[in-house]
C-alpha cells in the first residue's frame, strides 16, 4: 500500500525481471516501476513521501518512481547484511531488520540503535506497523537443528511496541 491506502505496489520477479507494477484498489493497472525503483520484496510505502528498502548491503530510501535513493544505513558484514523487512513507524522513523535483529532508524540523522538482537537462528520478517496502538507485526522464524542435516523450522506471528519492547506471540487457531 501507498500511504494514501489507494494504490498497491505488487513485486514480480515470475519473468525473470524484477518490476513492481502498481494496481489501484480495483485491481486496475496504473504504472510500472522498473527494477531499482525502490518496492522490492523488503520494502514498504507507508510514508507520505517515502519508499524504504532492506537490502543486501543497506537500508535505503527513494522517492517512488525515481532511482533517487539515499542510504540511510550500511550493513557492517554484507555477507549477512540482507534487509528482512522495513518500516515507517512516523514520518522520519524507520524500524527494520536483518540477520543481526531488529533496528531503529531516525532518516534525516542516520542515528542507528538496535532494538531487538537476533541471529542466523531466529530473523523477524515483514513487518506491519500500526499507528493506532504503536505495534509491529512480525513473522518470526526459529530455525534448530535436528541432527547434521535437518532443520526445525518455526513461524510465528510477534507483536511488539515499536521500540522493541513487549514481545508476544499472537496464537493463530
Amino acid at each position: 500500500w501507498n500511504y494514501a491506502y489507494d494504490t498497491i505496489g505488487f513485486y514480480n520477479t515470475s519473468t525473470g525481471i524484477s518490476t513492481t507494477y502498481l494496481i489501484n484498489t480495483n485491481g486496475v493497472y496504473l504504472d510500472t516501476f522498473p527494477s531499482g525503483y525502490g518496492l522490492t520484496s523488503a520494502s514498504c510505502w507507508n510514508n507520505p513521501k517515502y519508499i524504504a528498502t532492506a537490502g543486501c548491503v543497506d537500508v535505503n530510501i527513494y522517492l517512488p518512481g525515481t532511482t533517487n535513493m539515499t542510504s540511510v544505513y550500511q550493513f557492517p558484514n554484507t555477507n549477512n547484511g540482507c534487509g528482512y523487512g522495513v518500516i515507517f513507524t512516523d514520518l522520519n522513523t524507520l524500524v527494520w531488520s536483518c540477520y543481526y535483529g531488529i533496528y531503529q532508524t531516525d532518516i534525516i540523522t542516520k542515528n542507528t540503535m538496535q532494538l531487538v538482537p537476533a541471529c542466523d537462528a531466529k530473523t523477524y520478517l515483514s513487518p506491519s506497523y500500526s499507528s493506532i496502538s504503536n505495534k509491529i507485526l512480525w513473522n518470526k522464524v526459529v530455525e534448530t537443528p535436528i541432527g547434521s542435516n535437518s532443520l526445525n523450522v518455526k513461524s510465528t506471528i510477534v507483536m511488539m511496541n515499536a521500540d522493541g519492547s513487549g514481545e508476544q506471540e499472537i496464537n493463530i487457531p
